[in-house]
């Protein structure tokens, strides 16, 4: 039987992989990754599954199936964490997988194709400014380039990957050939109150939004703070302000978009002294790439009038991009039938938040399962769930696994 019990010690004890608190803070190819990384391959192990490492630091767990020409049915999702984030993020879903193992390897069924459960590397992008490292590489949307990119400790994202894996990179090999899999499954914390306003366990997801993530450097003209006029002045800061509330008023007013500006460095930084530079991130998503490709050349067009108002220099960078994605209707319709066999009605979404899914949908079938998110929230140390909904969840992943295995066993005797 899949346990709730198992599944909730793993996601508590991975919880200690933390290097601070209040929260879990658990960055890509640090050591807490790799204890966390260590409980799980130890808990495989014990069920008897394969694991492997790849590298780029994709953590895999198979379920091996005894037809030598099998394919793959990937499930998976992430354990890295943003700083200060919670316990479930991401980390259910591999924990949830993992247990569809164990229970698999405990009743020892006979599937037509390996169930691999894996861990992508780096979904967060909360270390290098680049985010779901592992599941783009597998998929072939990782650049070579990207691997200079550094952390606040000025460490590249290529060293740390080194020192984590000891392996010699070829992206090529890391990356998978399509024709070799089934499809790909995500569990995930919905991290929003649809399905909690509803009152349902789990929903449906039908595609993911787009995102662009750019920052914007701004170069004004330090200055004395009591000395120089209001009128004398070229302060970075308030035109970074104006240009953020511009922003912020056409999203909200003209669109069903979003956006977040995060992160924000001032220079040189002292109270008395006029700032010479601001620094400031944008996190822009919408499920329609024309409206995101819109509002790109809205910033452009905004940073131009700053720039004239303000007597500064405005510089936007795009740091990473990703359109939006459609789920695989079978995938849907697998996962569909297996939530009403639960006896729940089915509820169709949207995610406003990025997952390795989005990459997956891009080379496989992909099917995304929420889970209720008490509170909606997410991405800080309160974040929690309803234990008996991880136990739904996961008796929905089950069940869509074994559906695609009659429905390959259905097609092979098709063409017998």
């Amino acid at each position: 039987m899949l346990s709730l019990e198992r599944m909730m010690k793993d996601i508590h004890t991975l919880a200690t992989y933390t290097s601070k608190t209040p929260g879990v803070t658990r960055l890509s190819y640090t050591n807490e990754e790799r204890a966390a990384k260590a409980y799980l391959i130890k808990e495989a192990r014990q069920y008897h599954l394969d694991v492997s490492e790849d590298a780029i630091g994709n953590l895999f767990m198979r379920y091996r199936s005894n037809n030598k020409d099998a394919k793959i049915l990937l499930i998976g999702s992430h354990i890295d964490s943003v700083k200060g984030g919670g316990k479930y993020d991401g980390t259910l879903g591999v924990v949830i997988g993992l247990e569809v193992l164990r229970h698999l390897s405990e009743i020892n069924d006979t599937l037509p194709f390996h169930v691999d459960v894996v861990s992508f590397t780096d979904e967060e992008g909360a270390r290098f400014k680049t985010g779901m490292i592992g599941s783009r590489a597998l998929t072939g949307s990782f650049f070579e380039e990207e691997l200079s990119y550094v952390d606040e400790a000025s460490m590249s994202l290529n060293q740390a990957r080194k020192e984590a894996t000891n392996q010699p990179l070829d992206l090529k090999n890391v990356q998978v050939d399509p024709s070799q899999l089934v499809g790909y499954l995500e569990v995930h914390i919905e991290q929003g109150k649809v399905l909690e306003k509803r009152g349902l366990p789990v929903g449906l997801v039908n595609g993911i939004v787009g995102l662009n993530w750019y920052e914007v450097e701004i170069e004004g003209e330090a200055g004395h703070a009591g000395a120089t006029p209001m009128d004398d002045r070229k302060d970075p800061v308030i035109a970074g302000s104006v240009f953020m509330l511009k922003l912020y008023n056409e999203v909200k007013d003209n669109t069903q978009a979003v956006v977040t500006f995060g992160q924000m460095h001032i220079e040189p930084g002292s109270i008395n002294v006029i700032p010479s530079k601001t620094t400031f991130s944008i996190d822009l998503r919408d499920i329609e790439q024309a409206e995101l490709d819109r509002l790109d050349q809205h910033i452009h067009e905004l940073a131009k009038d700053i720039e004239v108002d303000f007597g500064v220099s405005l510089t936007i960078t795009k740091l990473d991009e990703a359109k939006p994605v459609n789920m695989s209707e079978m995938m849907m319709s697998c996962m569909e039938t297996a939530i009403k066999g639960k006896g729940y009605p089915v509820h169709i979404l949207s995610s406003g938040a990025g997952h390795d899914a989005m990459h997956m949908a891009n080379i496989t079938p992909t099917g995304l399962l929420f889970l209720r998110t008490p509170n909606g929230v997410s991405h800080r140390p309160d974040e929690t769930v309803i234990p008996e909904d991880v136990l739904v969840a996961a008796d929905i992943l089950l069940d869509t696994v074994l559906a695609l295995r009659d429905q390959q066993d259905g097609m092979m005797t098709r063409k017998k």
